[in-house]
């Protein structure tokens, strides 16, 4: 019975002593305190505006236009992609590919949401405008979702 007893205060002595090394070591450390992040106000939804409508309003009205939308986050639905450009700012960086509907030209904030995009998708964009640039309102920071358009029949099978 005394061997059972001793046994017995051997190992809460041992669980003890594991307990207070494993809590001295957590101690000193920040991420073992539950923080909560600060909190942030959401943004303000896009401002849903037709590419014909914004581009109508640069050419009647370029300051009342650049008022009202230059900075501000926009909405196209159902855009058609009429054609894919691209600029070569020097031989060092690759190519920025832009979408142009009507006289809006529309720059994603990614390479690659250019990757499955082809003229004659219709997508949906959300971007900043950045105001008329050589006769071209400029939508900058794009997010582009595709609504129409056949992946598959323009590039195969996806290879994964």
């Amino acid at each position: 019975m005394k061997s059972k007893v001793k046994y017995l205060f051997l190992s809460l002595i041992g669980i003890l002593v594991i307990s207070l090394v494993v809590l001295s070591g957590c101690a000193g450390n920040d991420s073992a305190v539950l923080t909560f992040p600060a909190f942030e106000a959401p943004l303000p939804p896009p401002v849903e505006v037709t590419v014909d409508q914004l581009y109508q309003e640069y050419m009647t009205d370029e300051a009342a236009a650049k008022a009202k939308y230059k900075g501000k986050r926009l909405l196209f639905t159902n855009v058609e992609v009429e054609e894919i450009n691209r600029i070569s700012v020097n031989s060092a960086t690759p190519p920025i590919n832009y979408i142009v509907n009507h006289s809006v030209e529309f720059l994603p904030r990614y390479a690659t949401d250019f990757d499955y995009i082809l003229v004659g998708f219709v997508v949906d964009i959300v971007g900043d405008c950045q105001g008329l640039s050589w006769g071209r309102v400029l939508i900058n920071d794009c997010w582009i979702n595709i609504v129409e358009g056949d992946i598959e029949a323009d590039y195969g099978e996806p290879a994964y």
